[in-house]
């Protein structure tokens, strides 16, 4: 007891053993960021500043869309050449247009048959006007100059507004041929790559025109009619469009998408018409009185008064997507929610076009892809859903005993879907109405008709075993 007493006392002399080190506390990241702060009352109020009154700001990003073939690039060559000239713009002939640079980038159009020719036959001081071509490098050792996009190479962009005295308007003609790797459908990537172009825009007081196209989704909203991504509408400041005037196919409207800035101005009305010193070169001409009551979204309708269905106008969007090849369907759910169309209408699209979904490999997900023959617009469930054969009676009992089964066409307008080949039954390949299962049929069932056990493994000749068996 002595000893076991001594040695408690000595256990509990020594210094308690120590706990588990505490954890050490990483810096948080938001310690390395402050944010950047503008007191509003700090802000000196300006005005608006207009490159021409109510339509394009300076400062600011504008578009232009329509169809091809309309006469955009015409328009902006003449727009380019009043920058240069200090023309007045065609709804106040009387006022003031301070003359100034101007930076093209044209992407469709030749220089020396094309762009300058136009620009002369406008009236424009080329002196004023310089085309960015290309970007050159100085540390490589070929001369030739890259092709220009505003992912990389908006410094060379930058520079070239500098070197060009008094720039005032820069035309991008199309936008789309600039982008890079940017992809055109992706909200995001779009004003990721449109806003340090605003900023470029503000930072030198320059107009900044984008040229587009228009999809093919007829009956839709004007606002979701450019091409990809609609962050191209919404991120800039104006937005108009070119179409042709349904009463007059040589009369071209331009016409309001949005305007942020001011009151919605009213539209513009041009033809494009022969040069009088050449004949060959085309030049646009203004009409002074504005144009009024034209809904836009009415004038983009495919036909007078009508809308095209919901349905068709995503087929066609649909079809516009997947024309250079397979896309993933979560690319085309992204695809979807930013053009503005809903999911279950892109799902009704795809089968009606016929579009079935394949795996892209092993870990991938699913794609999808246009058929490769489009003369069947309808898928095999969606076109026996409105045959005739879904609205047949089945066959009598004993009927496929007998081989003149195979010898009765189908009714008109039924879809033809390969049947099961009866034993005794003549194969009819050039109708298409022979279906070889990758072996015969190996079971035999019930006392007044013939009922076959189909092998789990058929050959892939169109389509599923339970369609077959709805067909029969």
């Amino acid at each position: 007891a002595a000893k076991a007493r001594e040695w408690f006392g000595a256990v509990c002399s020594v210094d308690p053993m120590p706990g588990p080190p505490a954890p050490k506390t990483r810096r948080s990241k938001s310690k390395d960021k402050k944010p950047q702060l503008q007191n509003l009352a700090d802000v000196q109020i300006v005005p608006v500043r207009w490159l021409w009154s109510g339509r394009l700001p300076l400062g600011k990003l504008s578009l232009v869309s329509g169809d091809p073939g309309t006469g955009k690039s015409c328009m902006t060559i003449d727009l380019a050449a009043r920058v240069s000239a200090g023309i007045p713009w065609p709804d106040t002939p009387e006022g003031l247009n301070p003359d100034g640079g101007v930076v093209l980038l044209s992407a469709e159009d030749d220089l020396a048959d094309t762009v300058a020719p136009r620009l002369l036959a406008a009236g424009a001081d080329l002196t004023r006007i310089v085309a960015l071509q290309g970007v050159e490098y100085r540390d490589k050792s070929d001369d030739e100059a890259k092709h220009f996009n505003l992912e990389h190479d908006l410094p060379v962009l930058e520079l070239a507004i500098e070197q060009c005295p008094g720039c005032r308007l820069v035309v991008i003609d199309p936008i789309t041929a600039y982008l890079g790797n940017t992809n055109s459908h992706v909200n995001a990537e779009v004003r990721g790559l449109l806003a340090p172009l605003s900023r470029l825009a503000s930072q030198h007081d320059v107009a900044i025109v984008c040229v587009s196209h228009l999809n093919k989704g007829a009956g839709a909203s004007a606002v979701y009619r450019t091409m990809g991504s609609l962050a191209f509408v919404a991120a800039v400041r104006s937005a108009w469009c070119v179409l042709k005037d349904q009463d007059d196919p040589l009369r071209r409207l331009l016409l309001p998408i949005k305007v942020n800035l001011c009151r919605e101005p009213t539209g513009m009305a041009y033809t494009v018409v022969s040069a009088p010193m050449d004949p060959s070169v085309g030049v646009v001409r203004w009409e002074p009185e504005p144009v009024t009551g034209v809904d836009l979204d009415e004038a983009l309708a495919p036909d007078p008064g009508r809308k095209a269905s919901v349905l068709e106008t995503t087929i066609e969007w649909l079809e516009d997507q997947l024309a250079n090849g397979p896309l993933a369907v979560a690319e085309i759910k992204q695809r979807v929610d930013d053009a503005g169309y809903s999911w279950r209408s892109c799902q009704r699209a795809q089968q009606t076009l016929g579009i079935k979904p394949q795996k892209q490999g092993y870990g991938a997900g699913w794609a999808w892809s246009l058929p490769a023959s489009k003369e069947a617009k309808l898928s095999p469930v969606g076109a026996l859903r409105h045959s005739k054969v879904a609205k047949l009676s089945p066959p009598p009992v004993g009927a496929l005993r007998s081989s003149k089964v195979a010898n009765h066409p189908p009714p008109v307008g039924a879809l033809r879907i390969p049947g099961p080949r009866v034993e005794g039954q003549q194969q009819r390949e050039s109708e298409g109405l022979a279906w070889l299962p990758s072996r015969r049929p190996t079971h035999r069932t019930g006392t007044n008709a013939r009922q076959f056990r189909w092998p789990n493994r058929l050959k892939p000749c169109g389509p599923s075993w339970r369609l077959c068996h709805q067909t029969c």
